[in-house]
């Protein structure tokens, strides 16, 4: 079994301070030791009062002390014999156990490529941006790419242009941008002046 060491609470709280800060959050599980100490009983049974509606007395349970759902920390007395239970550390043990915690980390530069290509524009911002920064005008731009119908379909009929997309990347090559100055564009939907 898997030992969380954070509520829902954190979960959201740490979730969204991963977004602010563009990072990632992450569940790590990792095995621990962790110790803990067994008890052992001088006296092997308790009577445990049965209470009526009024909280008055009216009977007693006999429970075994080692099925108690925790044990019994300091000495107790027997409400019935008022005899002492005296509990004695007999020794720590260790456990392996499986912790699961939360980490926000970096995106790694492939995350990172991967959701630069993921952004897109549309066709108009390209365009009047490009013409906006050099001049450049969709006849320049068919003209680029010349004999390449496959592309010309592609710049022609497509309603947004993705980062991802190696013909972003080849007519910006030949267009004199570089593959940051594309970045930018992508996600400012401005190239820097």
């Amino acid at each position: 079994m898997v030992r969380k060491l954070y509520t829902k609470d954190d979960y959201f709280r740490m979730a969204n301070q991963a977004n602010e800060e563009n990072k990632k959050l992450i569940k790590v599980q990792e095995e621990r030791q962790v110790s803990y100490e067994v008890y052992e009983y001088e006296k092997k049974t308790i009577q445990v009062p049965i209470y009526n509606d009024d909280g008055e007395i009216i009977d007693y349970q006999t429970i075994e002390v080692d099925d108690l759902d925790k044990p019994i920390m300091v000495d107790e007395i027997d409400p019935k014999t008022g005899e002492t239970i005296k509990v004695h550390k007999h020794h720590t043990e260790y456990r392996t156990e499986i912790v699961e915690y939360l980490e926000i980390v970096d995106y790694s530069e492939e995350e990172k490529r991967q959701q630069l290509d993921s952004l897109y524009l549309t066709k108009r911002d390209v365009l009047s941006e490009l013409y906006k920064d050099k001049g450049i005008t969709p006849e320049s731009i068919k003209n680029l790419i010349g004999g390449n119908e496959l592309g010309l379909i592609e710049f022609e009929y497509a309603n947004n242009y993705y980062r991802g997309n190696p013909l972003i990347n080849q007519l910006g090559e030949a267009l004199g941008y570089t593959t940051e100055e594309l970045d930018t564009l992508f996600k400012t939907k401005k190239l820097e002046e």
